[in-house]
């Protein structure tokens, strides 16, 4: 089969420390991509710290914009790295409006409708034009296909008037991969990504000239600092 060109539209890639469970799927969708010899663009915010562009397991991350402009920057890159085959428009309580302006094949891709989860972070006032607003937005898309993550999810859409949702369940990590830090072990945190917890102890920092049995090498904050020579 011809290799496709896929754009992912998310707010946020894997390294954004806003980052959650969403993207720690979509990148194993967008990986498995790759692996398959398709090319993936994944379009998200800038952050701070952030390198305007850089590559995650095969995938080329481009940032830019930020709240107020990342759509026009999404349009952007666009026009600079397409055509594309097929646009991703992730919904994450906001959408991209790429079928307005793509000019491709479009899906919409939600893990989840907020409805209530609104109030969670927000006053009531905020909540009220969020919520209102995301079932606007879910009819305005009522003719273009969903792609969402569950039956519960698929018939909230239907009921705000989406009319092609397709659901396909998300797969499940066992365990944290590890980095090979000695003085971390990775842990599932509650918004299901994975964060390096510090680990007291001895260590081996790979130094044969560092280290004796009174003095070890010693894991502090995380890092294998040597001990005595």
């Amino acid at each position: 089969m011809k290799p496709l060109r896929f754009l992912m539209l998310n707010w946020r890639d894997t390294e954004n420390p806003l980052a959650g469970g969403a993207e720690r799927v979509t990148l194993r969708h967008m990986a498995e991509l790759v692996r398959r010899g398709h090319e993936v663009i994944w379009f998200a915010n800038h952050f701070e710290g952030a390198e305007p562009e850089t590559v995650i397991d095969g995938i080329r991350i481009i940032r830019g914009g930020g709240r107020g402009t990342s759509i026009l920057h999404a349009r952007r890159c666009h026009r600079k790295h397409g055509p594309f085959d097929l646009v991703i428009d992730q919904h994450h309580g906001l959408p991209w409006f790429a079928p307005w302006w793509s000019g491709t094949n479009c899906i919409a891709y939600i893990h989840e409708v907020l409805g209530p989860i609104w109030h969670a972070f927000y006053g009531r006032l905020t909540s009220f034009v969020g919520q209102t607003q995301e079932r606007f937005f879910q009819r305005l898309y009522a003719g273009v296909p969903f792609w969402t993550v569950s039956d519960s999810t698929r018939q909230q859409l239907l009921d705000h008037g989406a009319r092609d949702v397709h659901v396909w369940p998300n797969g499940t990590d066992t365990e944290c991969t590890q980095d090979g830090n000695p003085c971390t072990v990775k842990k599932c945190q509650p918004n299901k990504t994975c964060l390096p917890t510090p680990k007291t102890g001895s260590c081996n920092d790979g130094d044969k000239c560092t280290g004796t049995a009174a003095t070890p090498d010693a894991c502090k904050a995380g890092k294998c600092v040597p001990g005595a020579k």
